[in-house]
């Protein structure tokens, strides 16, 4: 079972579909009506997207407070076409917990490497 981490090398299909919310780029497995009622975003769609490589530079869980349930976030930046860091790529959001609209299941995320930080 492959475990996102930070540093973890990531593509999907599901990454095509976002919401642009207060600079923030939220993507994931949204249908085209979805964003209604969920967000005060503005739909920000990219086909190329689910092509491209993204390094997982943040991860974060949240443990239920009340009946708020568990939620994790990622937080992702776009790899050059020869799977460098680009440090001007595009920084993208997404979740893979269930519960919540827009996230993303594992199974439709695949990790093709991980990468190390190297401070120089």
């Amino acid at each position: 079972m492959n475990i996102l981490t930070e540093g973890s090398v990531v593509q999907s299909e599901k990454f095509v579909n976002g919401i642009l919310e207060n600079g923030q780029l939220y993507v994931g497995d949204y249908e085209e009506n979805s964003i209604f009622d969920f967000s005060k975003g503005t739909r920000a769609n990219d086909f190329s997207r689910g092509d491209k490589k993204y390094v997982v530079i943040g991860c974060w869980e949240m443990e239920a407070a009340g009946i708020i349930m568990y939620q994790n976030r990622f937080l992702a930046k776009e790899l050059n076409e020869d799977g460098t860091y680009n440090a001007k790529g595009e920084e993208i959001n997404f979740s893979t917990a269930g519960v919540y609209r827009g996230s993303i299941r594992e199974s439709d995320i695949s990790i093709i490497k991980v990468m190390k930080k190297v401070f120089i």
